[in-house]
């Protein structure tokens, strides 16, 4: 069970990484996880192999990203793995008290995961990597707290919002019926360009 949430942390990092355009390279993911190069290799091949990510590697920013939009596939935790991996937490944040700071971060990965664990009323739990995206809105803002639940942060008159349901995400955007432009990322604004577009062509 460590080894498996071990490698989900990593290809979650590889994930946000390329989802960014931070260009994550193997020597970083070296560097942020102590693994060999050749563990770094397979974690790369992972993605693109086998969850059929659209990894590309490029030689201008020496570093990997995503060709298209990919999904990261859902991690599933059952409540018995959550209870254990809060005592694996308890663990490491004990190891922490003794002077063993270097396993300070792993009490806190393990702790953000039991932490995700419902409260019963679901007998598994999604850790899936939510999309991001920056809207600007120019018109009035009260038109957009069908919204509200999704929002995550602002600058000036640039909204960040974080969901999972592109369709759910969308439609409520356009219920909206308000000015605003799609800054980040570009999949979105081309998922809402042709849903604009199929709905004309029905009305013409």
């Amino acid at each position: 069970m460590v080894i498996i949430i071990s490698a989900y942390v990593r290809l979650k990092w590889l994930h946000e990484q390329m989802y960014y355009n931070k260009y994550p390279s193997i020597k970083k993911l070296i560097e942020n996880f102590e693994i060999s190069y050749r563990q770094g290799q397979r974690d790369i091949e992972y993605m693109r192999d086998f969850l059929g990510a659209p990894v590309e590697y490029s030689t201008k920013e020496k570093g990997y990203f995503y060709s298209g939009s990919f999904v990261m596939p859902t991690f599933y935790l059952s409540e018995d793995e959550a209870a254990y991996m809060k005592k694996l937490s308890d663990y490491y944040n004990e190891l922490c008290e003794i002077g063993l700071d270097e396993y300070r971060n792993y009490g806190k990965i393990f702790n953000r995961i039991s932490l995700s664990c419902t409260d019963g009323t679901e007998s598994k739990i999604s850790l899936q990597v939510p999309f991001v995206a920056k809207i600007r809105i120019t018109g009035e803002r009260h038109s957009y707290r069908l919204l509200d639940k999704f929002l995550r942060g602002k600058t000036d008159d640039i909204f960040i919002y974080e969901f999972h349901n592109t369709e759910l995400f969308v439609g409520l955007l356009l219920s909206c019926m308000g000015d605003f432009t799609i800054i980040f990322p570009n999949w979105l604004k081309e998922r809402v360009l042709q849903i604009c577009q199929k709905m004309i062509k029905n009305h013409e």
